[in-house]
C-alpha cells in the first residue's frame, strides 16, 4: 500500500496553532498521562454554573495561580464547567465568551477541597473586545482588481489576511518591504521568487497597496464570517494548562548585560520564548527558550517546577530539539558562534551536562559565503539524526555508529526545508517551505525525490508521516 504523507500548509496552521510566547501549553490528558501515580488526594477541584443574560455556547473558565505560575482553563458544557486537580493556593477565576465577559473572582483552594464557583457573564467592555480595529469582511478590506492578485500569490498567502491592513506605509515603506521579500539586504535569501512576480506585476503591487494601506488607512481585521464549530460535549471533557517560564531576577538571565545588546533579533531580543515542546520516558516536559540567553528548559508537570540548562554557546540561536531511545536531547544550534560554526549539541539529563557537539556542514557541501541555518530534526531506527538546514538548503546526517556528519544539498535551490520527518522505513520526508515541494531522501541510495502538491504555492511548513 502506498504511504500516505500528510502536509500542513501555512493557512490552515494559521487557523489551528496556539502560539507559544513565554509559556507552556498542555492539555491535561497529556499532564495526566505523566501523573499517573501523582497523589491526586492533594490537589483540588472546582465546578458551577456560569450564568448569561444573552445566549453563549462554550465559554472559557480561567483560573490563574500567580504563585504557581500557572493558568488552567475549561469550557462550559450547557452552561457548567468542572475544573479537576489543580494546585492548592490562591487563584484569579474569570470567564469569557463571545461579546461576554465576567468580573474577576478571588479563590482559595485547599488539599482535596471540592469547590463551587458560580460565574455571571456581562456584556464586555470595548477596550476587552478590542474596538479600535475596525472588523470587516476581505472584500470590505481588499477591493478586487490586479493589485489583488499579486497581493495573493505574494503577501497573503503567507502572511494571512490580517498583515497588509496592519500597516500603514507610503510608497517608499511599501518599496522596501517589497526588495527586502525579493532578497535585497535579506541574509535568508529572497522570499518572493524572481518568476513569482514580474516588474510590472511589482509596480501594480506598490500601487494597491499604498491605495488601500497607506499612511491614511486605518487599521483593520478581517471578520470571521463563519465561526469554528464547537462541540460542548467534548471540549467541556478537556482542560488545558499553561506553566509560565520562572521570571529572571536582576542581572541574570534577559536582564544579564551581556545580553542587552541583542536586539536586532525581533521578537527573540529581551524575552522568553518558548517552542517545541517533548516528553521524556520519565513525563517531564523539554522545551526550547529562543530568547537570550538560549536555554534548554525541564519541566515537571507534575509540580510544575522547572528546570533550566544554559545552552553551550547561548547566543548561537535554537529553535527545535529532539529527544532519543537514551534520553538524550538533541538541540541544533541555528547559526553558531562565530555565525556559520553551527552545531549539534547533546545534552545528558542523568548528568546535567553539554555531553556532544558535532558540527555541522564540516566538509563545506553547502557554498562558501552562504548564510547557514540549521532547524528541525528528526531521529531514524537507528538513531541517526536529520537535521534541515533551512537557510543553505540542506540536509545534515549524523551517523550514530560513525558519529560523522554528512550534509547534502536539498535537489531545489532556495527551498527552505522546514519540517522533516521519518518514516517506518526509514525514509526521510521534509517539507520544502519556499519550493511549496515535498522532498523524500532514501539514505540507502542518498538520492531525493521531489513531489510538487496540486495547490501551488503550497507553503508546506510541516508534514507527518501515517502508519501506512
Amino acid at each position: 500500500m502506498r504511504k500516505k504523507v500528510w502536509c500542513f500548509s501555512i493557512r490552515s496552521l494559521l487557523a489551528a496553532a496556539i502560539a507559544l510566547s513565554g509559556f507552556l501549553v498542555l492539555p491535561n490528558s497529556a499532564a495526566a498521562q505523566a501523573s499517573k501515580s501523582a497523589n491526586l488526594s492533594g490537589l483540588a477541584s472546582v465546578s458551577g454554573m456560569v450564568e448569561s443574560a444573552k445566549p453563549f455556547q462554550a465559554a472559557k473558565v480561567y483560573f490563574r495561580n500567580a504563585e504557581k505560575r500557572m493558568l488552567y482553563m475549561v469550557y462550559t458544557n450547557g452552561g457548567r464547567y468542572q475544573a479537576m486537580h489543580l494546585f492548592p493556593g490562591n487563584y484569579e477565576l474569570n470567564v469569557q465568551a463571545k461579546g461576554l465577559e465576567s468580573d474577576v473572582q478571588k479563590l482559595v483552594l485547599k488539599a482535596g477541597q471540592t469547590a463551587t464557583a458560580n460565574v455571571s457573564l456581562r456584556e464586555a467592555s470595548a477596550a476587552e473586545q478590542r474596538r479600535d480595529v475596525e472588523v470587516l469582511s476581505f472584500d470590505g478590506i481588499y477591493p478586487p482588481g490586479p493589485g489583488l492578485v499579486v497581493a495573493r500569490k505574494t503577501c497573503i498567502y503567507c502572511h494571512g489576511a490580517n498583515f497588509l491592513p496592519s500597516k500603514h506605509w507610503d510608497e517608499k515603506q511599501w518599496n522596501s518591504g517589497i526588495d527586502y521579500m525579493t532578497g535585497k539586504d535579506n541574509r535568508q535569501g529572497a522570499m518572493i521568487q524572481p518568476n513569482e512576480m514580474s516588474q510590472s506585476e511589482r509596480e501594480v503591487l506598490v500601487q494597491y497597496l499604498v491605495k488601500n494601506f497607506g499612511p491614511s488607512s486605518k487599521t483593520r481585521a478581517v471578520k470571521v464570517e463563519t465561526e469554528m464549530p464547537v462541540d460542548e460535549t467534548k471540549v467541556g471533557k478537556a482542560m488545558y494548562v499553561e506553566y509560565y517560564f520562572p521570571t529572571d531576577p536582576p542581572g541574570s538571565g534577559i536582564n544579564d548585560p551581556k545580553y542587552a545588546g541583542i536586539t536586532d533579533e525581533g521578537p527573540f531580543a529581551g524575552r522568553r520564548v518558548s517552542q517545541d515542546v517533548h516528553f521524556d520516558q520519565q513525563g517531564n516536559v523539554w522545551i526550547i527558550d529562543r530568547g537570550f540567553p538560549n536555554r534548554l528548559s525541564k519541566l515537571d508537570p507534575r509540580t510544575g517546577q522547572f528546570k533550566e540548562y544554559l545552552t553551550p554557546d547561548p547566543t548561537a540561536g535554537v529553535h527545535d530539539l529532539t529527544i532519543d531511545k537514551n534520553g538524550i536531547v538533541w538541540v541544533p544550534e541555528n547559526e553558531g558562534v562565530p555565525a556559520g560554526q553551527l552545531k549539534l549539541d547533546g545534552f545528558n539529563p542523568k548528568t546535567e551536562k553539554w555531553e556532544a557537539r558535532y558540527p555541522f556542514d564540516p566538509e563545506n557541501v553547502i557554498p562558501a559565503g552562504t548564510v547557514k541555518h540549521a532547524q528541525s530534526l528528526t531521529i531514524d531506527s537507528k538513531g541517526n539524526i536529520y537535521t534541515v538546514l533551512i537557510l543553505g538548503s540542506g540536509l545534515s546526517r549524523w551517523d550514530r555508529e560513525t558519529k560523522k556528519m554528512t550534509t547534502y544539498p536539498m535537489p531545489s535551490p532556495n527551498a527552505f526545508p522546514y519540517g522533516i520527518v521519518v518514516d517506518k522505513n526509514d525514509n526521510i520526508w521534509i517539507a520544502e517551505f519556499h519550493a511549496s515541494k515535498i522532498a523524500k531522501f532514501d539514505p540507502k541510495t542518498e538520492k531525493f525525490t521531489e513531489y510538487s502538491p496540486p495547490t501551488q504555492p503550497a507553503l508546506i511548513r510541516r508534514l507527518n508521516v501515517d502508519s501506512k
